[in-house]
Formats: structure tokens, sequence, C-alpha cells
């Protein structure tokens, strides 16, 4: 169930990603997809390093 509300939630992501890319123009497009990127990195980290916190192996 997460893993599918994982996908559904990134492919929105990609989606809004590329609006944003073509109506704000190539190069500011490209600066806020990368500030987008840098960000999904390390938003993944963060979760990652918490979930692995609170389940034991």
């Amino acid at each position: 169930m997460k893993e599918r509300l994982a996908r559904k939630l990134t492919i929105v992501a990609v989606l809004a990603g590329l609006v944003l890319h073509i109506g704000l123009g190539y190069r500011a497009g490209l600066v806020v997809a990368g500030i987008a990127l840098a960000a999904h990195l390390l938003i993944g980290v963060v979760v990652r390093r918490a979930w692995r916190r609170r389940t034991p192996t």
C-alpha cells in the first residue's frame, strides 16, 4: 500500500516538475528542477534515517 502511494506521489511530483519547467522557461525551469531534485534527495535521506530508527532490524 505504501509503495503504491509512493509511486503515485512520485508521478505527481514529476508531472508538476515538468509543468513548472515548461511554464517558467528553460533556464528558470532548470534552476527549479535542480532545487527540487536536491530537496527530494535530502528528504529521502532524512525519511530513510527516521524509518530505520523507528523499526528494529
